[in-house]
């Protein structure tokens, strides 16, 4: 999967004139379910706002890495 991921972002470098920036993804899963059970949040709900509260920690990264995580 990761080849087909890199290949993807070289054709869009290729065809756009934009930097590509990479962001190591693989603990936001954890991080997100940490924080929403901080929150007191019921299992049921921590499901269905995982992947949302997952993006904002990889957003969080990445902006606190100055765009270069």
């Amino acid at each position: 999967m990761v080849g087909r991921v890199r290949n993807f972002a070289e054709s869009l470098q290729r065809r756009f004139p934009l930097p590509i920036h990479w962001v190591d993804e693989r603990l936001s899963s954890h991080a997100a379910d940490l924080v929403l059970k901080e929150r007191e949040l019921s299992h049921k709900k921590r499901g269905r706002l995982l992947d949302q509260a997952a993006a904002c920690e990889i957003l969080w990264t990445f902006h606190n890495a100055g765009g270069d995580a």
